[in-house]
């Protein structure tokens, strides 16, 4: 469903208010800078495709402009943006946990090169799912929607703002003939967001979730990543999709690491930039998945057995 933005909901978000001022985070968006900086700093770290972290932060700072429409669900919702100094974005309500994957997802893929838009965790709040979906008629989403509505309880949800990508997600591109959208999982950045996906164990790489845009591929919603489980199935700390399938085999036992045509060289070049994101993932709470991530990477290193670099 969609429906328009009503600028006095959320006053807390910087431009939540119709003059574009007076929102608040609960902490200065430079610090979220500060503390990237090692990997904004390097060789990799810089988005090549939207707004970069900086811009997205100048944007959050100069207030909100104009809205477009909210589309939402059952448990989140999306939003384009045009902040006053001309930078869009798109806010994003999800689940805490959720939030936290998406960001730390997006950090892991600057860290290492990959085609994926910047991003900024905001304010955390308390919502019902009637704060979500206000203007659905009550009924119209079904049974489901009915129970829903008539509960009051609030569930922790977490703001993520990201950098806007022009361009067509894949599925719709697939199905205008777009080659790039069939071919990209065998792509050298095809190959790169599979990195990504493997680090994060993001197996939910659908054609929804990569875009064809005039510069490339990007890979966008990472909320999938850093779960035991994807559609009830284990994944044994490993990820399975048509873009990091070259990193992982199967058997009866589960995925299984194979050899790849990886440069170790290269992988090891990697390890700096992803332990530059250990505090992120201390302060949030999530040292666990940063441990495994690193383990991860170990397997990657491992079994890299080529010359191939990705970034």
């Amino acid at each position: 469903m969609s429906r328009d933005w009503d600028e006095h909901e959320h006053p807390r978000v910087p431009g939540g208010t119709p003059g574009g001022h007076g929102g608040e985070f609960t902490e200065n968006p430079a610090g979220w800078i500060g503390r990237v900086s090692a990997v904004l700093g390097g060789r990799r770290g810089r988005q090549r495709h939207g707004p970069s972290l900086g811009q997205l932060q100048a944007g959050l700072e100069s207030g909100i402009k104009k809205t477009g429409k909210i589309m939402g669900g059952a448990s989140a919702s999306a939003q384009p943006i045009t902040f006053n100094n001309g930078v869009k974005a798109v806010r994003k309500i999800l689940p805490t946990q959720e939030a936290h994957r998406e960001y730390l997802g997006g950090l892991v893929g600057a860290a290492i090169g990959a085609p994926v838009p910047a991003v900024i965790l905001g304010e955390r709040t308390q919502l019902s799912y009637a704060d979500l979906n206000p203007d659905l008629p009550a009924g119209g989403g079904g049974i489901v929607d009915t129970v829903m509505r008539v509960s009051t309880a609030r569930m922790d949800y977490t703001d993520v703002w990201m950098g806007f990508i022009e361009g067509r997600v894949a599925a719709v591109a697939g199905l205008a003939g777009g080659v790039e959208a069939l071919t990209a999982p065998k792509t050298r950045v095809g190959r790169l967001i599979g990195l990504l996906d493997a680090l994060t164990v993001n197996s939910d790489r659908n054609p929804g979730n990569y875009m064809v845009t005039p510069d490339g591929i990007v890979g966008i919603d990472m909320a999938g990543g850093f779960s035991p489980t994807r559609g009830g199935e284990p994944t044994f700390g490993l990820s399975t999709n048509k873009f990091s399938r070259y990193l992982v085999a199967r058997d009866n036992l589960g995925p299984l690491w194979t050899d790849t045509r990886l440069s170790r060289d290269y992988i090891l070049s990697l390890e700096p930039h992803l332990e530059a994101l250990r505090p992120e993932f201390e302060r949030l709470g999530h040292i666990d998945w940063y441990g495994s991530m690193m383990l991860r990477w170990a397997n990657i290193r491992d079994h890299a057995k080529g010359n191939e670099v990705l970034s």
